[in-house]
């Protein structure tokens, strides 16, 4: 089931990002939905090891 980032309509979106072309079958706008999904998880995963090692490990003193 889409949700309204799968359709483009989330702020803070590139413009191209949340763009489907009409001649897209179903199956390769399932697919293409559901590789944007995994690629926004991914960058999540990202920010949050970015955040962990910047705190970088804590040594006793």
């Amino acid at each position: 089931m889409a949700d309204i980032r799968d359709l483009g309509l989330c702020p803070g979106r590139d413009a191209h990002d949340g763009h489907q072309p009409k001649d897209l079958e179903r199956d390769e706008r399932a697919e293409l939905a559901e590789l944007r999904r995994e690629n926004r998880r991914l960058r999540e995963d990202i920010e949050i090891l970015k955040r962990a090692w910047a705190g970088g490990p804590r040594r006793p003193a």
